[in-house]
């Protein structure tokens, strides 16, 4: 219970912190541009690690 909580304070926290930056008025367009850029950067690879992992885990039961 502990764990799910800090889990939680530090994902609001994140989440809060980016919705601030874009709402922003006088946040500069390129910190804006660069925000989307990094969440689209971490989409990529956190399919890329979803897919790495469902293979290996369909390796582990094909071994079984």
């Amino acid at each position: 219970m502990r764990n799910g909580f800090w889990r939680g304070v530090i994902a609001g926290s994140l989440i809060g912190t980016a919705l601030g930056m874009l709402v922003v008025p006088h946040l500069a367009t390129e910190t804006r541009d660069r925000l989307f850029q990094t969440s689209k950067r971490w989409k990529v690879e956190a399919g890329r690690a979803m897919k790495r992992g469902a293979r290996e885990v369909a390796e582990a039961v094909d071994k079984l």
